[in-house]
């Protein structure tokens, strides 16, 4: 699913209008965020963690050190979407961006206030 995902993008983003890249964007982030996790809940609910630890002959509390197993990586999508969706920019300090706020001296308040 994400190589297709990813191939498409290659082979027509030159082309998107910006509307078509907003859909696109929209379209990644509902399939990160919905399902994927969608899919990660069927499958728990299909292959349990005990049914696992059972197949595998472990103790349920030692599955987890084989990684992943009966889940979609989350992570990994992300990074391998992270090219879909659009630069963030850094978030800077505003005295950085020379914008930093001038407030004014007179507050309203008394000299003992201030």
């Amino acid at each position: 699913g994400v190589k297709i995902i990813l191939a498409f993008h290659r082979a027509e983003a030159a082309a998107f209008s910006s509307q078509e890249q907003e859909l696109f964007v929209q379209f990644c982030t509902a399939f990160l965020e919905d399902l994927v996790p969608y899919l990660n809940r069927c499958l728990q609910l299909l292959f349990p963690l005990a049914q696992i630890a059972q197949i595998l002959g472990v103790p349920a509390a030692r599955v987890h050190k084989y990684g992943g197993l009966a889940c979609v990586d989350e992570e990994t999508i992300q990074e391998l979407l992270g090219s879909v969706f659009p630069k963030k920019e850094t978030a800077l300090p505003l005295a950085e961006k020379g914008l930093a706020l001038q407030l004014p001296l007179d507050l309203g308040l008394s000299a003992s206030e201030q």
